[in-house]
């Protein structure tokens, strides 16, 4: 997933966290059935399909990998000038849950992707190096050197009927969405 930012905008750009700071993640949920254990339920990343648990504090290590944005979708709508790209090295989230239930329902359902999706809160701490941009759908995100992915799932989107039934009962509170990635009846 790519993340633009306008250099000279002081909003958008690389800072530190001042306070923790509450953002939303795409994970792609995968169900293993265990004769011992029943129905076990894991997480990755959508795009780079890292595994995840839910709980976890994670550091990229990685180099950012930011390059001129000849691409990005808005320069030909005037919203940028001297608009970068970053492309990797960074953990990406959403600033609101609404952007992340939207690139679920959309953008991952034309991907005809197995399996479900999970809509988590996540926090990016106090201190932590992160940016500030849009993704390629316009949709503001960021991109953070260090993340932590709550136990707290806020939407459940199933690809199959029934498929992720089983997070509904461990997830009472969440959103539950039952839809058909090929869009047929």
């Amino acid at each position: 997933m790519c993340l633009y930012y306008e250099k000279k905008n002081k909003v958008h750009g690389w800072h530190f966290a001042k306070e923790d700071i509450v953002c939303y993640k795409v994970l792609q949920v995968y169900k293993r059935d265990s004769e011992f254990f029943g129905s076990v339920y894991e997480y990755s990343t959508p795009y780079f399909n890292m595994p995840v648990r839910l709980g976890e504090t994670y550091n990229n290590t990685e180099e950012v990998v930011e390059t001129d944005a000849e691409d990005c979708p808005f320069i030909s709508r005037g919203f940028y000038d001297e608009t970068k790209k970053v492309t990797g090295g960074v953990y990406h989230s959403f600033s609101q849950v609404s952007s992340a239930e939207w690139l679920c329902d959309y953008v991952l359902r034309q991907a005809l992707i197995p399996g479900g999706f999970i809509v988590v809160k996540c926090i990016i701490p106090k201190g932590a190096e992160f940016v500030f941009g849009y993704d390629g759908y316009g949709c503001p995100c960021f991109g953070s050197k260090t993340l932590t992915i709550t136990h707290e799932v806020l939407v459940i989107q199933d690809s199959g009927p029934g498929f992720l039934g089983g997070l509904k009962g461990e997830y009472p509170d969440a959103e539950y969405l039952e839809r058909n990635p090929c869009g047929l009846r």
